[in-house]
């Protein structure tokens, strides 16, 4: 089983190799975006998908 570093590092290697924003494209069916007023909010929609095993990398406050 990995540790929470080992995965960090292999998300950042991830990223690294995709180029662009760190990776991420809008169109890339691995990259999910979620929307709410806090993520307290949308943590049940992402355990419901994701699973309770499942790891927010990225977090973003205001409005768009």
């Amino acid at each position: 089983m990995s540790t929470p570093a080992e995965l960090l590092r292999a998300l950042g290697r991830e990223a690294r190799a995709g180029g662009g924003r760190n990776g991420a494209r809008a169109d890339d069916p691995a990259v999910r975006v979620y929307r709410g007023r806090s993520v307290d909010d949308i943590i049940p929609q992402i355990q419901r998908e994701l699973g309770a095993d499942a790891i927010i990398v990225r977090r973003r406050d205001g409005e768009r």
